[in-house]
């Protein structure tokens, strides 16, 4: 792993932990997005779903038809079914913590 990696990793382990500890402040949503980039070796551009979002299952959903459609492996169709229930256990647990989409 290269110096820079390792170090984006320090960084993000220690942002967390930092927002962790101190939940009144949120972590600007450029901020997170940069470290996610720093971390993953990358300037390309990335798109982030989470649980919490009431449309994230029909997301997924679509892109493991459209991945199907296109031949994707049985292992990373799995990946992504195995996504989606994860993610439908989160939200029948956490429904008070779900919402809409916004900017």
């Amino acid at each position: 792993m290269s110096y820079n990696r390792r170090m984006a990793r320090t960084d993000l382990r220690n942002i967390f932990v930092k927002a962790i500890r101190d939940r009144s402040k949120p972590m600007p949503r450029h901020r997170a997005f940069q470290i996610i980039e720093n971390v993953l070796g990358t300037d390309e551009p990335i798109f982030v779903l989470r649980a919490k979002d009431r449309l994230s299952t029909m997301a997924l959903e679509a892109y493991l038809a459209i991945a199907t459609d296109n031949g994707t492996s049985d292992r990373f169709q799995l990946s992504i079914i195995s996504q989606i229930q994860t993610f439908r256990q989160w939200q029948q647990v956490h429904p008070d913590k779900m919402k809409t989409p916004d900017v």
